[in-house]
């Protein structure tokens, strides 16, 4: 029998055959695990593409698939207006289009290169017509870099806005995006927001863009947060290529709105924000404590590699870039500085003054006064104190062609965040939305005119164009607001809407909230009431309880991680949460009323008159508007809507709206100088008086009292200055006014609407090395306040 030669080092057959079995098995068994991942990976990164755009603040995205039975935040009048553009807008497109994007540089007259994508729409064939531009300018990466394998599932680049720039490639526009100065790819340096340079940036970039081929001249701008601020300072460029702007869940004043909201600093988010921002235009490492999820941990720093670089030999410029992003201004240490609104701040570049009260009053005097502007402004009932600057950007500009929209989302618009949402799915169709306006204002309206122009359409048929501003019955709808727990879209011509009248509460001698026209005052008391709903009226012959309520100062109470503050900035998908108000160990003071008889909606701007003493010459007071369910077996709050103030800053300044008229002609058009002079029912002869006037007053107080004429506000105007600044008497009482945020929120009946009050917020303003002399101890006259709420008439006499 013949022996098996075995080759030395060879293994035996039998050993080969299984190490090739075995070999075979863990190359499945790889393959399968990287399948596995790949898998994983497209599901956390490219379908939930949408939370890290949550990251940015920056992103909205293509209509989600919504449960029908949960569709309660869709807006009921999209289809309308969609409906009419198929109508009307085809035969203005040559569509469909093929998206065609290049990454160039347009260099600045100072020799700043900015970094910008440009998508056009192309035909099938190649060529491209001319189209209207959708500008979108960003300091949070116009597209990211993707390292490695990353790339493999989501591409060398990821722009987080590329679904909404490929439904305007769609529907015929060009979509410029670019990193302003001082951040992502772009060079320059940052010596603060919305510096001179960077709005003369905007500028430049806007005659670059109607000098492309592919333009017909005429541009619109939108952004979310900062980017809407971008957005809306192309007005500032005065521009007349500029015709829209659509700033989204956007400051419109960055003192009262972003750093110092009601004289407080909200450090809490800025220092959060500021950091952020600084490892991002540094394309540093991004540490766990500045992200509020793994996932966002992994994008930033593992996912993708900083900015998408503009190819071609200009790449080298971008180390150039970071070395100039090394001087950009820091937010915090600046805004802090920013205590009072008429401080001078050496970051602040201006020739005649440096507050940051003036920078807001130069923008706001050269964006407001266009008579022709499109403007939409979408905002959410909880976004931080940016609902307020929606709403006084909507009042304050004199254009006709507005439009606004506060609905029940978090900051950009990303998720529904009502407490009564079946589910968080926003619903709310936000591109077609987007759409809509930009046809009616860059497309629809300007083709319209030129027809008027040549009397190709007749008079009554050139107001129809108005379609974008009517509702289904024809009528004027400029508001559109979302009732939370109602949850239900309403409309109305004007915010706010006429049909809510304000009803005034009063706190009864059982601490309980009742109407002021249904309680008795005590014959020996005219400030303590009963309430008349009460059944035993000897309860008026019984001995008064102690009007004073005291609050002490705990540096411990917070509104957690959860709050409308930290929507500008949370990152976690989880829904808004103030469970301060359902925590046993924490004891806020509070007055309730009665269970209600009928459901009452508030809709406006809920404010108080509270009378208080504090034991300093300071003192911080928090109200909130809670709904307390009485029908579960535990009674628990839902969060409505808060106010604030620190007491130092409670004189209103008188409104002088004779202001106005000094506004500096440098500033605006000239052509839209008599308009300013008109707002007072001046002439044109009395203008060089004026502007002589202006420049022989061109103090701080004329400034501020410029903000109080030029701003349009529900609210009395605060200045926030030294000048205002009114300490309290110690141990003396005084009343104060505090304005809860504005809300649009349905009661049920059954439950209760509760009022409770503290002197410290400890997540969201903690101000214990900012603010000297704070009282430690408040008291407040209960007998003396009033709690005054825009409700809908009554249909009974007695609801409380």
């Amino acid at each position: 029998m013949k022996g098996v030669v075995l080759l030395s080092g060879a293994p035996p057959p039998v050993i080969a055959h299984k190490s090739i079995i075995k070999a075979i098995f863990f190359s499945i068994l790889t393959f399968i695990g990287f399948v596995f991942t790949a898998i994983v990976l497209h599901f956390l990164i490219y379908e939930n593409s949408k939370s890290y755009r949550r990251f940015l603040q920056e992103t909205i995205y293509l209509q989600p698939k919504c449960n029908q039975a949960c569709k309660t935040d869709a807006a009921p009048w999209t289809s309308l207006y969609q409906k009419f553009q198929k109508s009307n807008l085809r035969s203005m497109m040559d569509g469909p289009y093929v998206l065609n994007k290049t990454s160039v540089y347009v260099v600045m007259k100072d020799s700043a290169k900015i970094a910008c994508d440009v998508y056009v729409p192309l035909m099938q064939d190649g060529s491209f017509g001319k189209y209207p531009a959708i500008f979108h300018g960003t300091r949070y990466h116009r597209c990211f870099n993707v390292k490695f394998p990353f790339s493999l599932i989501l591409g060398r680049t990821f722009d987080v806005r590329f679904d909404v720039t490929k439904n305007f490639i769609e529907q015929g526009y060009s979509v410029v995006s670019c990193d302003v100065r001082g951040t992502g790819a772009s060079g320059g340096t940052r010596k603060h927001d919305l510096h001179q340079d960077e709005i003369n940036d905007l500028y430049q970039i806007v005659e670059w863009i109607i000098n492309q081929p592919w333009s017909n001249q005429i541009v619109g701008g939108y952004g979310i947060s900062y980017d809407g601020m971008v957005a809306e300072a192309l007005l500032s460029t005065q521009h007349p290529s500029i015709k829209a702007i659509a700033p989204l869940f956007s400051p419109f004043d960055l003192y009262r709105d972003v750093a110092w909201p009601n004289g407080l600093l909200s450090i809490g988010f800025l220092k959060t924000y500021s950091q952020f921002v600084s490892k991002l235009e540094l394309n540093q490492f991004i540490p766990r404590n500045l992200l509020s999820s793994l996932g966002a941990h992994i994008f930033f720093n593992y996912v993708v590699d900083g900015v998408a670089l503009v190819p071609g030999e200009e790449s080298f410029y971008y180390n150039t870039a970071l070395k100039e992003h090394e001087a950009n201004y820091d937010l915090v240490t600046s805004i802090i500085k920013a205590e009072f609104s008429d401080i001078e701040l050496d970051w602040i570049e201006s020739e005649e003054l440096k507050t940051i009260e003036y920078l807001n009053q130069v923008q706001v005097q050269k964006n407001i006064i266009r008579k022709d502007i499109g403007l939409l402004g979408i905002s959410s009932w909880l976004d931080g104190s940016f609902i307020r600057s929606t709403i006084t950007r909507h009042l304050s500009y004199w254009t006709k062609y507005k439009t606004l929209i506060i609905g029940p989302f978090d900051h950009g618009g990303i998720k529904n965040s009502s407490p009564f949402a079946e589910t968080r799915t926003r619903c709310f169709d936000l591109i077609s939305e987007l759409i809509g306006f930009f046809d009616y204002h860059l497309k629809y309206l300007p083709n319209s005119v030129n027809k008027k122009k040549n009397q190709i359409v007749k008079e009554e048929e050139y107001e129809k164009f108005n379609y974008y501003y009517l509702d289904s019955n024809n009528q004027t709808s400029r508001v559109r607001y979302f009732v939370i727990q109602q949850e239900e879209w309403k409309q109305s011509e004007k915010w706010p809407p006429k049909e809510f009248q304000t009803e005034t509460l009063v706190i009864d001698n059982q601490r309980r909230l009742v109407y002021y026209s249904e309680a008795i005052p005590h014959q020996n008391n005219s400030h303590a009431y009963y309430n008349n709903q009460q059944e035993n009226q000897q309860k008026e012959k019984q001995t008064i309880i102690e009007n004073i309520d005291q609050i002490q100062l705990d540096y411990e109470i917070g509104t957690g991680v959860f709050s409308r503050w930290h929507f500008l900035f949370q990152m976690d998908p989880r829904a808004l949460r103030y469970e301060v108000f359902n925590n046993n160990s924490i004891s806020l003071l509070n007055y309730t009323t009665y269970p209600l008889q009928n459901d009452i909606e508030i809709t406006g701007h809920p404010y108080i008159d509270i009378t208080i003493k504090g034991n300093n010459k300071d003192a911080i007071l928090f109200c909130y508007l809670l709904e307390l369910n009485n029908n579960s077996e535990r009674t628990s709050a839902t969060y409505i809507s808060e106010g604030f103030i620190r007491a130092l800053h409670r004189k209103f300044s008188p409104l002088t709206p004779s202001n106005v008229k000094h506004i500096q002609q440098d500033i605006i058009h000239d052509q839209n100088i008599t308009n300013v002079c008109n707002v007072n029912g001046n002439d044109n002869g009395n203008l060089q008086q004026q502007q002589q006037e202006f420049k022989n007053q061109s103090t701080i107080t004329t400034f501020l009292n410029n903000m109080n004429g030029l701003l349009n506000t529900v609210e009395p105007f605060r200045s926030f200055s030294q000048v205002d600044a009114t300490p309290l008497t110690p141990n003396e009482f005084e009343e104060i006014r505090i304005f809860f945020y504005p809300i649009s929120y349905k009661l049920k009946k059954g439950n209760s609407l509760a009022l409770a009050i503290s002197g410290w917020d400890k997540d969201n303003f903690d101000l214990r090395d900012v603010i000297p002399n704070l009282s430690t101890k408040i008291e407040i006259d209960n007998s003396k306040t009033k709690l005054y709420l825009p409700m809908k008439r009554r249909d009974t006499k007695y609801i409380l």
